[in-house]
């Protein structure tokens, strides 16, 4: 499967911005300049993957752990864009049939799961709350297109604050910012008051003790403990 396997930034004359792109036929390398990529809005995306897609390229998400030099805002949060979906799956997992999501959390076990003799709520899709107004039953099963328009909806607001979020802490990465949104689309974009101590040492650049307040000092950690893990590993790589 073709993708994108490297992003170059350079120096020298006007100095160019390269994405190196690869197949079983070989590699090809597509250049923006510094201008343009300064001053893209957030349909770099697309402008690249049109691009890719002309010469029957496919493009791929960028692992971005550290900030780059010479990328625009806008660059960051298309490229997070980029890997979130598949990114979301490997966590949430994709179901086009309802089911319980066996996790006892905050919520409780609603009634339907209850029921069923099963805990947790009930899910569809990727990780989709199912909600009163959805109209679905436990073993119902909903279009692939129908996964999707939850997902969208979903996302929006636990990406916008972890774009924030990103900001905030000044830790602008791609990769951050997916982590993030992992841990908004969880616990909700509010999970900070429920995590003063790891919040406020995130804030002053002790990720150590941020580390330490999830994995030893949380409830989240007991119910999801792998979760817990990959958000530390994410602190870690953005902040070492």
């Amino acid at each position: 499967m073709e993708k994108l396997i490297a992003l170059f930034v350079g120096l020298g004359g006007a100095g160019i911005v390269a994405y190196l792109f690869s197949n079983e036929k070989g590699s090809k390398i597509i250049s923006f300049s510094p201008s343009k990529l300064f001053n893209l809005k957030p349909t770099l995306t697309e402008t690249i993957v049109s691009q890719v897609n002309s010469e029957n390229l496919t493009a791929g998400f960028i692992e971005q752990e550290k900030p780059f030099q010479f990328v625009s805002e806008a660059w960051v949060i298309a490229n997070a864009k980029m890997g979130l979906k598949n990114s979301m799956i490997a966590k949430e997992g994709f179901s086009n049939t309802v089911y319980c999501d066996g996790i006892h959390g905050a919520e409780g076990t609603d009634t339907a799961c209850s029921a069923a003799g099963k805990k947790g709520i009930l899910t569809v899709g990727i990780g989709h709350r199912v909600l009163n107004s959805d109209n679905l039953k436990l073993g119902q099963s909903i279009s692939d297109n129908q996964v999707n328009q939850f997902f969208e909806k979903d996302i929006k607001k636990s990406f916008d604050a972890a774009v924030a979020q990103a900001k905030e802490l000044n830790k602008f990465t791609s990769g951050f910012i997916v982590a993030l949104t992992h841990v908004n689309f969880q616990l909700g974009t509010n999970w900070r008051s429920s995590h003063k101590n790891t919040w406020a040492a995130l804030k002053s650049n002790d990720y150590q003790t941020a580390i330490n307040e999830i994995k030893y000092n949380s409830l989240w950690a007991k119910q999801t403990p792998i979760r817990v893990q990959e958000f530390a590993q994410a602190i870690y790589k953005v902040y070492t």
